[in-house]
């Protein structure tokens, strides 16, 4: 008899955990947004990144610097990531983005994010978007 309430006692919980239930699902913070994996030529470290995007018609206006999260981006050695709300999924993005305070490098155009979908907090708890693009650099 022990056994079989045992077994019904986990079957139970099983059950209970099945959906998006408090128990079930974890309260990480996952930031939605863009990532810019950005190739400069040989020899030149990211210092800096200013600039501008434009995601369905929305402009956005950024400056950040390494390692610093001020919650506008994230400037982290070659990567620069813009949290916005990507759930359209918008086949372009414009971007316009000057890195390096001596304006050495720049990028101006559209750009077509590759997208992902997860959900980080557990199935059935909310999906996070995410979109990546990988930009090379040329010298001013």
């Amino acid at each position: 008899m022990r056994s079989v309430l045992t077994s019904l006692a986990v079957v139970a919980v099983a059950i209970t955990l099945e959906g998006c239930h408090p128990m079930a699902c974890n309260d990480m913070y996952v930031p939605e947004g863009l990532r810019l994996v950005l190739e400069p030529p040989k020899g030149i470290e990211l210092q800096s990144a200013s600039g501008r995007l434009v995601v369905d018609g929305a402009p956005q206006e950024f400056r950040c610097a390494p390692r610093v999260h001020d919650g506008g981006c994230d400037l982290w050695e070659s990567t620069l990531f813009l949290p916005l709300d990507l759930s359209s999924k918008p086949r372009t993005v414009e971007v316009q983005v000057t890195l390096n305070e001596d304006n050495a490098l720049a990028f101006g155009g559209s750009v077509r994010p590759r997208y992902t979908d997860t959900e980080p907090n557990g199935r059935g708890c909310g999906y996070v978007t995410a979109g990546e693009v990988t930009i090379a650099l040329a010298a001013n």
